[in-house]
């Protein structure tokens, strides 16, 4: 039968309150028989009588129950019976019937004609319902209910354990409708609240369309993801295909996600997820996928005695990938193993380099090359101790091995309080440095996951950001290398303020390194894994020394008869903060060049942190003197009260002396001129840009600007442009991007982004979406064009989505 939305919970829209109340108390220790009240209804309920008694057996103290009626209202024994507009209180439960039977010792009610009961959150009606007021078991005919945003029906209910009703010739929705745009009948519902809801036999209904069958569905009523999920289309990368996704829950710890596919063009694949949760605190997840992948089946016509792997006039085909056989296992957890001490891990075992980018994209453009590590974490208020394992997993992919590290951090605190503070790091670690393994590619050269793609290196890490050095050991030399590394840093500061403005910290530290080998020759005659004890070890001791000043001052003016009420202006304030930061060390007693390093500097088109005590690229430490500084502009106003920020510019740059430090402009004193802005002129309206301007005329410019703009929630435009060019590791882009949303109607909404790459004139990607609202339902038509490996990928697709539960997504082919 189909579910139809029931009357509102609130108790005194169903029906007016009877004049006649009688209330039965909790039942205590006495057997005195209850006097029977026949009093007929009168106007005024204070007149009423109140049947009141102390039953033979009850817990002290439980709530009573109270019976109104406009008809006969009896109580004898331990029965109570009311006719005619009766209306039951007891706790959060109210009961509506034409008459009721409650016996007292049981605890049970029996409501007939037009029975409605209100539990809190819940509407349950029937033709006569039996109700416990305490286990809230129910056994009715023709039964309808409400648990919004959960609406059932069927021919019986009962209650086969606590919290568990069980409908026969049942109906399920989500739609809050007269008639249910869907609904699911199903012979058997086994519905627990708060937990989950099992239909057997069901038949998937769009209005009174069956449209699908499921034997058995299951649907966690504690878990928002959609319980079965599938896609039917096109691809030029897989042809026809078809994605199922099944979604289940075990129990409150632990869920989990099936998933099968089929591939015209790649085969079959699937996997399974499961999520585990010991406490509320922790969290386990472990993923797995299999792809047979027939693509790399084939062999290419152009080395016929090569091994299978790919085709490679075929575009979708990627160089090292070895075997058919592909796959990913993921497992990643966070454990509160006490209040002061977890654990994190994530680990990632890969069959090639390309596995995510061809199965999972949207997991390869947040991340292409995986972590792999294990940790465990010990917090003090005072300090923190951290243990971690670093291994490689993938031997495709470059590895700074971490076998294990040992590390402890001091808090900055005072010093017997007194004005000096001070704080610490040290670390002893077991590094093996492990290159990428390209003996699968047939051109390793264009592998993009390795330090020397050319396989003949003239120059390193070092001679990057140092250009004027030249290594002292030969850079040609690409043997994996492994040292131990002791290193302990002690930095003592002074934070002041003088003048009540100037806020001034001078700080000094000094730091110890100790490396078992310099691998300044890292020949190995036994396998030239680097590992070997037999290669010649040349153990170094550094020491390092920095001193550095920080300071700011603030100075704001204020215009307290500037407004513009369109505007949103009630007085201006202008706050100026200029800032600065330092830092000078002298040459340490081992330069970086005479040690083969493993977490060298690495490029980044962002500023380095000047305090050693935030700076983690220990071996690249070298005579420092750097200046960097800048300054804050604000411009408020008030609004409602408080101070609102319509400006917020923050500028800086680097003044580096020695040309040692600044890794994007390693030839230049000045770095580039960094400016962070944002505008925000009304809170419909605002603009952020980031820039990194070229001021010497030989480093790389890179500008982010977007503007969004959001009058209503029906409406939100953003306008971007992303824009780089001279950079030594990026290549040269300008890319613009559209997006907008519009909700024209209840009904209706359109979504469209585009992406334009200016320096090639071409559309990276392009996609418009037509939404139209079905009540629980959701149409979408969707056109989108995307490059994939060079080649315009067009896709037009149909989506229906059931937007509570479950969820549906069906495809049309491409066209």
């Amino acid at each position: 039968m189909p579910v139809s939305a029931l009357p509102p919970t609130d108790a005194s829209q169903a029906a007016p309150p009877s004049p006649t109340p009688a209330t039965v108390p909790a039942p205590d220790s006495s057997n005195q028989a209850p006097p029977v009240s026949t009093t007929p209804p009168v106007s005024n309920p204070a007149d009423n009588p109140v049947v009141s008694t102390t039953p033979p057996t009850s817990n002290a103290g439980d709530a009573p129950v109270t019976i109104r009626a406009d008809g006969e209202n009896t109580y004898v024994g331990e029965i109570a019976t009311a006719d005619d507009n009766v209306v039951v209180h007891y706790k959060d439960d109210v009961i509506f019937a034409d008459h009721i039977v409650y016996d007292r010792s049981t605890r049970v009610m029996i409501a007939t004609g037009n029975a409605r009961i209100f539990s809190g959150t819940r509407v349950y009606r029937g033709d006569s319902i039996t109700y416990n007021l305490d286990t809230k078991a129910i056994t009715s005919a023709n039964f309808t209910g409400a648990d919004y945003p959960r609406f059932i029906a069927g021919q019986q209910v009962t209650t086969p354990g606590f919290n568990h009703y069980r409908l026969t010739n049942a109906s399920f929705t989500t739609s809050n409708r007269e008639k249910p745009s869907f609904h699911l009948e199903a012979s058997t519902i086994e519905y627990r609240p708060n937990d989950e809801v099992v239909l057997k036999n069901v038949v998937v209904f769009v209005g009174d369309v069956p449209v699908f069958y499921f034997p058995i569905f299951v649907q966690s009523l504690t878990d928002s993801r959609p319980t079965y999920q599938f896609a039917i289309g096109d691809s030029g990368q897989f042809g026809y295909f078809m994605d199922n996704k099944y979604n289940c829950v075990a129990n409150d710890k632990m869920r989990g996600t099936v998933e099968f596919d089929i591939r015209e063009k790649r085969g079959y694949a699937g996997g399974l997820d499961v999520q585990y949760f010991p406490s509320l605190t922790s969290d386990m997840l472990l993923k797995t996928y299999y792809a047979q992948d027939n693509l790399y089946s084939q062999t290419d016509p152009s080395m016929p005695n090569a091994p299978a792997h790919g085709d490679f006039n075929n575009h979708n085909v990627y160089d090292g990938v070895p075997f058919d056989n592909r796959y990913r296992v993921a497992y990643q957890h966070y454990l509160q193993l006490s209040p002061d001490f977890s654990s994190t891990a994530d680990l990632n075992l890969w069959s090639d380099p390309w596995i995510t980018r061809d199965y999972f994209s949207s997991e390869y453009q947040q991340e292409n090359q995986p972590a792999n590590f294990i940790a465990l974490n010990q917090y003090n208020p005072n300090f923190t101790v951290s243990l971690l394992a670093s291994p490689q997993v993938n031997p495709f992919f470059e590895t700074v091995e971490r076998l294990p590290e040992l590390s402890v951090e001091t808090k900055q605190q005072k010093i017997f309080n007194s004005p000096i503070e001070y704080t610490s790091q040290s670390s002893v670690v077991n590094f093996q440095r492990k290159f990428a393994d390209t003996s699968y590619f047939r051109d390793p050269a264009d592998y993009p996951y390795s330090s020397f793609p050319n396989n003949a290196p003239n120059t390193t890490a070092y001679n990057f950001y140092h250009p004027n050095q030249t290594p002292g050991f030969d850079a040609s030399q690409l043997n994996n290398y492994s040292a131990y590394r002791y290193d302990t840093y002690h930095e003592f500061s002074y934070p002041h303020q003088y003048f009540n403005f100037l806020s001034l910290t001078p700080r000094i530290g000094g730091r110890f390194t100790y490396y078992s080998d310099d691998n300044s020759n890292i020949t190995d005659t036994s396998n030239n894994d680097g590992l070997s004890s037999d290669k010649i070890e040349d153990p170094k001791a550094r020491f390092a020394g920095d001193v550095g000043l920080s300071g700011d001052f603030k100075i704001s003016r204020t215009w307290l008869d500037v407004k513009d009420p369109d505007l949103g202006i009630n007085g201006i304030r202008h706050e100026i903060e200029p800032f600065f930061d330092s830092t000078y060390a002298p040459s340490p007693t081992v330069s970086p060049n005479d040690i083969r390093g493993f977490d060298d500097r690495l490029y980044s088109t962002e500023l380095q942190p000047l305090d050693w005590t935030e700076y983690n690229s220990i071996d690249s430490i070298d005579r420092e003197a750097v200046v960097r500084f800048g300054v804050w502009n604000k411009i408020q106003t008030k609004r409602d009260g408080v101070n609102y920020d319509l400006v917020t510019l923050q500028t800086y740059a680097d003044a580096d002396f020695d040309h040692n430090f600044s890794s994007a402009t390693p030839s230049s004193t000045l770095s580039n001129l960094f400016n962070n802005l944002t505008f925000n002129p009304t809170s419909e309206l605002s603009f952020v840009s980031q820039s990194a301007l070229d001021i010497n005329g030989d480093s790389y410019n890179e500008i982010e600007n977007n503007i969004i703009w959001s009058p209503d929630p029906s409406l939100k435009l953003t306008v971007g442009d992303n824009y780089i060019n001279h950079s030594p590791i990026f290549n040269d882009s300008n890319q613009a991007v559209l997006d907008i949303f519009y909700r024209m109607n209840e009904h209706w909404q359109f979504e469209g982004v585009e992406q334009l790459e200016a320096t090639t004139g071409r559309l990276q990607n392009q996609q418009y979406t037509v939404y139209r609202d079905l009540d629980a339902w959701q149409l979408a038509l969707t056109y989108s064009d995307s490059e994939l490996n060079n080649q315009s990928d067009h896709t037009i697709y149909f989506s229906l989505t059931l937007k509570a539960f479950p969820k549906y997504e069906i495809h049309t082919p491409r066209l």
